[in-house]
């Protein structure tokens, strides 16, 4: 499964096709020269893409192997289950840590115009980028924001 979603990613990223996104989006002003971040920006968008449209076994897929390891996806899907669902993600800034590190600022926004800056933090391994996984910083669908 990881290695079709990889494939499937890839051959978006280098035939110069977009991936068309419903809830993910990259700020137009954000330009990114360097190809490793033009790679993890990729991936932030289709992990938000998933995230927020609640489809948690592709998200998951996305976070860092390690982590995965500890948390299972039945744990994942639990813990993840009352976010809001729908939301948009808008994708701000990436800052590079070093060549395997990096933090991504994303513009969370509702349905009710309530909106915050989320800091995510990526790492690359063996040439791809994963999510480094915290515990949920979303409005639930039963709290208020």
């Amino acid at each position: 499964m990881k290695k079709a979603l990889l494939a499937i990613l890839s051959l978006f990223l280098f035939s110069g096709c977009s991936l068309s996104y419903q809830y993910a989006f990259m700020d137009p002003q954000l330009k990114i020269e360097e190809e490793s971040l033009k790679k993890l920006a990729q991936r932030d968008l289709l992990f938000w893409e998933y995230y927020s449209n609640k489809d948690f076994e592709k998200s998951y897929a996305l976070e860092l192997p390690h982590l995965r390891f500890l948390k299972s996806l039945e744990w994942y899907k639990t813990f993840n289950e009352p976010n809001r669902k729908g939301y948009k993600i808008t994708l701000l800034s990436i800052k590079s840590i070093d060549d395997n590190k990096a933090i991504i600022q994303n513009k969370y926004e509702d349905s009710e115009e309530n909106s915050l800056i989320l800091e995510d933090r990526w790492v690359l391994v063996d040439e791809e980028w994963y999510h480094y996984f915290e515990f949920s910083r979303l409005p639930t669908s039963e709290s208020p924001f």
